[in-house]
């Protein structure tokens, strides 16, 4: 997917976990006002490999608050957040699946 905006500030580099075993990578983390008619804002994050803070850091130097980008992430890993929803109901549960076999009733 590709998305433009307009940095709504400064893009930060922060440390963040990778797995539950401690491990941790730099990150630069920013949020744009996208480029639609609803304007949208979207977080995003690009991750760097363990031993490229510095590169990290460099990229998000040049990352200022105003500057308008253009952002390409796969689907894989993007997350949608509703933060305005104004109805929320159960969803029924599917009836039994037609393939499922009934517990026997075989006399004892």
């Amino acid at each position: 997917m590709e998305y433009t905006g307009t940095l709504l500030r400064h893009a930060e580099v922060r440390t963040v976990p990778i797995d539950g075993e401690g491990h941790f990578v730099p990150c630069i983390c920013m949020e744009i006002e996208l480029t639609n008619s609803a304007r949208n804002s979207m977080h995003v994050e690009k991750l760097f490999p363990r031993d490229h803070i510095k590169q990290a850091n460099d990229e998000a130097h040049g990352l200022k608050k105003g500057m308008r980008v253009k952002v390409q992430a796969p689907l894989v890993g993007m997350r949608l957040v509703a933060r305005n929803a104004t109805h929320i109901e159960p969803f029924p549960e599917p009836a039994n699946d037609l393939f499922q076999e009934e517990p026997s009733q075989c006399p004892a």
